[in-house]
């Protein structure tokens, strides 16, 4: 494609990774933060709730050492006989108590503190794993920036994202710049297998592989390229501003 620009080349592919590429990269980090804080405020949740459910558990506990209080309180009062040997009982018994109220509190301490350090250690690590896939994203994006910059025609930029191309048989068929513009949205390289005399060039030849450029997704982009090739010549034509009609065939070499 010797007649073909290589800025205009560079534009149309810097054109692609701006309004096509560039979103797509953007959307999925955007996605993967927003399951990454998402996760992240669940675990929130589960931790405050693990809170919550550990206070309460603490202040029953609380109630039930007041309630073995009241009960040692009302047994000296109402056994006077046996006051020395009942106040030890009830004492032992809030002794007990107490040493089984800490001892449950020190479990579920430990167990929150445990389960504090599991959540901020998944939390970093999923933190960890999105800067990775950030800094992986942004290496293939500043690679393909290289890959633009370097790449000196449309087939290599093409072979770079797809290595084969494929013709379709529309030999019969001569559409309009529009219909491409409609059919592609643009942003693309078509080919096709024509019958010359379908294009207007059947003095040319009998068959060709055609070629069509579609800049843009409206007319805003530039007009729609096709260039016909056969074994030993080219022929071009460029679609009108409005992309209605084409203008006429010119014989590259």
């Amino acid at each position: 494609m010797k007649f073909v620009s290589k800025y205009f080349l560079q534009n149309q592919f810097k054109n692609f990774f701006q309004n096509v590429l560039k979103p797509i990269v953007q959307k999925e980090i955007d996605e993967r933060i927003a399951a990454v804080l998402a996760e992240k405020e669940a675990r929130e949740k589960a931790i405050s709730d693990l809170t919550e459910k550990c206070r309460n558990e603490s202040e029953t506990i609380y109630s039930r050492i007041l309630s073995e209080n009241e009960r040692a309180t009302g047994a000296e009062e109402s056994l006077q006989v046996n006051i020395d040997a009942e106040k030890t009982e009830r004492e032992t018994d809030v002794a007990n108590a107490k040493i089984v109220a800490s001892a449950i509190s020190l479990g579920i301490a430990t167990k929150l503190e445990e389960k504090l350090t599991e959540e901020k250690e998944r939390a970093i690590n999923a933190e960890n794993e999105l800067f990775d896939a950030d800094n992986a994203m942004q290496a293939k994006i500043d690679t393909l920036n290289a890959d633009a910059k370097t790449t000196g025609s449309v087939r290599e930029i093409i072979s770079h994202l797809a290595p084969t191309y494929t013709l379709s048989d529309t030999r019969n068929d001569n559409q309009s710049p529009m219909w491409y513009i409609q059919n592609t949205h643009g942003l693309m390289v078509k080919w096709e297998f024509k019958d010359m005399k379908t294009m207007g060039l059947g003095a040319a030849g009998t068959y060709c592989a055609l070629e069509t450029i579609v800049p843009w997704h409206d007319v805003s982009g530039g007009t729609v390229i096709q260039i016909a090739y056969q074994s030993s010549s080219a022929w071009v034509r460029n679609g009108n501003a409005q992309a209605s009609a084409w203008g006429a065939w010119a014989k590259k070499w």
